[in-house]
């Protein structure tokens, strides 16, 4: 958490979509709903999941809304939102936030949402594209604009195609746990979820569509006939983490989720909270639990 907020200010531009290129990268993010919708490196197509890739060719932005792919921000826990919002379930509120973009160079995009009147915050979401290898990464920031009770914990979530395998780092913080099932217990089954020595795999081809776990770390890993694709957030050993989890996976029946938590906080008017995430591609790499230097590079 930083109690001084560095977010950008100027005049937006009401672009559908804005593309962020590189020699071996490119970025498209639709402007309206705050989503990074595809990335791709010659040769390899979208490396992300949409159930519509034809929303891509400008139909209605409601084609990306809601469960339907791309990358995207969340400000609150899932269990909150029911008494943010007064709704049972409440993530099209979220998906109807009005983001505008006020930057955009050939290898960053800035945009922001001014207001999320249930949390009294603003979102910024900072996109820059890696200087070499297939990557990017997103630095996503909540300012609290005016008193609000309630906390504010950032939320990535990544919907990607269903992989051959993926994997969760596991470090020791609670005893005797090696994950947390979340959501409902009659998507688990024990022969799905594997605990490792630092590490816990999910068996997608036999999990049940519905099943989420979580474990604290800053690495998840899937694995597809192409390559590897590696997506890290921050851990905070000290933080608050209400999930008992920093990063988090679920398995739907088209696609997987790959999701990294910030630390919750209830901010101050004027103070910030934010959760910077990496994603990489590493072509033609396979992924063998406890030998997986690469997981810890700075």
């Amino acid at each position: 958490m930083s109690l001084v907020c560095y977010f950008a200010r100027a005049e937006p531009d009401v672009s559908t979509f804005v593309e962020l290129h590189n020699a071996e990268s490119a970025l498209l993010i639709s402007v309206e709903t705050g989503k990074v919708v595809s990335w791709s490196s010659p040769g390899t197509g979208n490396l992300l999941w949409l159930a519509d890739p034809d929303a891509l060719q400008g139909a209605s932005v409601d084609q990306l809304r809601g469960d339907r792919g791309g990358i995207c921000v969340y400000p609150a826990q899932e269990k909150l939102w029911h008494f943010i919002w007064g709704k049972e379930w409440s993530a099209e509120d979220y998906e109807r936030l009005n983001w505008k973009l006020i930057e955009h160079q050939e290898e960053k995009a800035v945009l922001v949402c001014e207001s999320v009147p249930a949390l009294g915050i603003r979102l910024q979401r900072e996109i820059v594209i890696d200087n070499t290898g297939i990557g990017f990464s997103i630095v996503d920031s909540a300012e609290r604009t005016a008193p609000n009770p309630i906390p504010v914990m950032l939320w990535t979530v990544t919907q990607l195609p269903v992989p051959d395998g993926l994997w969760l780092e596991s470090v020791s913080v609670l005893p005797g746990r090696d994950f947390t099932l979340l959501g409902n217990r009659r998507y688990f089954e024990k022969t799905s979820v594997h605990a490792l020595e630092d590490a816990v795999s999910i068996d997608v081809s036999g999990a049940i569509p519905g099943l989420k776990i979580g474990t604290f770390g800053e690495h998840l890993v899937a694995e597809y006939p192409t390559g590897l694709l590696i997506k890290r957030g921050a851990f905070s050993p000290d933080g608050s983490y209400p999930d008992a989890a920093s990063l988090e996976a679920y398995v739907g029946d088209e696609f997987v989720e790959m999701e990294t938590v910030s630390v919750a906080a209830h901010l101050q008017p004027g103070e910030c909270l934010e959760l910077a995430t990496s994603w990489c591609f590493l072509p033609g790499m396979t992924f063998h639990p406890g030998s997986h230097p690469f997981l810890h590079e700075e």
